[in-house]
């Protein structure tokens, strides 16, 4: 198992932490997708691309941490088909088809990812 750096640990678990911000983000954007949304939920979504600006940044810190490991490059990929069903969100116009895509495609494959990811950080990050 890789020994971590204080650093480290502490990206990890700020990491952990981002990804269950980002999963309450999603579900107040499902929850308030109306045809009148209010202005929050635009504001939460800008909020979330740059979350997912942020993961993509401490991914290539943990393909360094963890060496290339193989379960960290699952997950990397894992995520790239999580961004990929979220870059439909430009491709469709009304909220409701936000919203059925939302729970259609992008929050079943964000929970499978997430949880995918704690398991992986759990022994890391837990003392």
């Amino acid at each position: 198992m890789t020994e971590l750096n204080e650093e480290q640990h502490y990206m990890l678990t700020q990491y952990k932490e981002l990804l269950s911000g980002m999963r309450e983000g999603l579900s107040y954007i499902q929850a308030n997708l109306t045809e009148e949304a209010p202005p929050q939920v635009s504001q939460v979504f800008q909020d979330l691309l740059v979350a997912f600006e942020q993961i993509n940044k401490v991914h290539s810190q943990m393909l360094i941490i963890f060496n290339d490991h193989p379960k960290v490059v699952e997950l990397v990929e894992q995520y790239k088909s999580v961004v990929e069903d979220l870059t439909l969100w430009f491709k469709v116009d009304s909220n409701q088809a936000k919203q059925q895509l939302l729970t259609d495609k992008v929050l079943p494959a964000f929970d499978e990812w997430k949880n995918n990811t704690d398991q992986f950080l759990k022994p890391y990050i837990t003392h």
